[in-house]
């Protein structure tokens, strides 16, 4: 999403919480996600850097790897056809 961002331009929240980034994204733009699936993802994302809190399980880390993969191709499909801010 900060490539998307960068390419358009724009100041963007300094956060790692990715709801708010896709919040924050420029009309036109789709993340390809719903905002639980990335809430999940940058729940995943904080909880890994810590022993004491809990290890994702096998469902978790598949959902949250399909959250992110859906993420990387819907906007790099579009950065890469040019499809910048058209929906």
């Amino acid at each position: 999403m900060k490539a998307v961002f960068v390419l358009e331009q724009v100041d963007f929240p300094h956060t790692h919480d990715l709801v708010k980034l896709a919040e924050a994204v420029p009309p036109g733009w789709s993340v390809g996600a719903s905002s639980a699936d990335l809430a999940d993802l940058s729940r995943w994302a904080v909880e890994s850097r810590y022993p004491m809190l809990d290890e994702p399980g096998s469902a978790d880390s598949d959902g949250a790897l399909a959250t992110a993969r859906t993420v990387v191709e819907e906007l790099s499909r579009k950065i890469a056809s040019g499809e910048e801010g058209n929906g």
